[in-house]
């Protein structure tokens, strides 16, 4: 299992990208799932259990047409069930937010689990 995490870590971290406008959540649980069946392209958001107002993000977002999207969903949904303790990483720049919600919910970068 750690060399699958590990694999999917390299995965996510090679693809190219600029740090500029990340966020990291520091460690927490993720307390809820949202899957939109129509919206956009089938959306899925999540939150965390810790205080929105400690970051820019108050959410994360993957979409299907991301190419990693199953990999995440399927870390994420492994996550909430097993409530595992994650790190995220999100793009925190305002032009990449989510237009599901009023709240600042940031696409989703990487997810590790700690």
């Amino acid at each position: 299992m750690k060399k699958i995490m590990t694999g999917l870590l390299v995965f996510c971290l090679g693809m190219g990208t600029s740090w500029a406008s990340f966020e990291a959540s520091g460690v927490s649980k993720i307390s809820r799932v949202l899957s939109y069946s129509d919206f956009r392209e089938g959306d899925v958001a999540f939150e965390l259990n810790t205080s929105p107002s400690l970051a820019a993000c108050d959410g994360y977002y993957i979409t299907p047409s991301s190419p990693s999207f199953h990999a995440q969903l399927s870390l994420i949904m492994m996550a909430y069930k097993e409530n595992l303790n994650v790190y995220i990483h999100a793009y925190s720049d305002i032009a990449k937010k989510w237009p599901g919600s009023n709240s600042h919910f940031c696409p989703l970068y990487l997810i590790e689990f700690k």
